[in-house]
This record gives C-alpha cells, structure tokens and sequence, in this order.
C-alpha cells in the first residue's frame, strides 16, 4: 500500500466550457495519478487534459487551478492551446 495521499480537487477542467458538446456536460474534475517516477499528474476523465509531472502535490493543484479558472478567456485560450499540444504529442507517440 502507497504512503502517498491522494489530491483531491474541485476545480473543473474547462473541457465542458472550451467544446462545444452536443449536450449540456457535468462538470469534470481531475484524478489524480502517480507516474513510473513516483511524480505527481491530474488528469480530466473526459477529455484526458493533465497537468505536467511534479514530485510537489501541492505544485500539481495549484498547476490544475490556475490552467482551468473558469470565466477568463485568455486562460482558455491557453488551456486550448495546451489540450492541442498534448494530443498533437500524444498522436507523435502512438504513430512512433
């Protein structure tokens, strides 16, 4: 059994906001996840945006809060850029 708590988060990652779903979506929050390297991920369920690895749990939420805030444009613009970049990385890796 792991000695490492588990993060737990109530901000919602901005997928519900930034796509337009054919439904209205419940809000998604991350999971938390532990790499290979015992560092720290959370990772929306629905869209599977994540945060970048950090031995910091700590550092890994705030990452979380700050890149979903809700009603600002310019961090959804960001967040959109980064979801782009993390499947255009994850389409690399499977075709690799």
């Amino acid at each position: 059994m792991s000695n490492v708590k588990t993060i737990e988060c109530d901000v919602a990652c901005l997928c519900g906001q930034c796509f337009a779903w054919p439904q209205k979506v419940e809000p998604s929050y991350p999971q938390h996840r532990i790499t290979r390297q015992g560092q720290h991920v959370l990772v929306c369920p629905r869209c599977f945006f994540f945060t970048g690895p950090s031995d910091n749990p700590q550092a890994t939420l705030t990452w979380w809060a700050l890149s979903n805030k809700p009603g600002n444009a310019h961090i959804a613009e960001l967040w959109l850029k980064d979801y782009r970049e993390q499947q255009d990385e994850a389409r690399r890796r499977k075709s690799a």
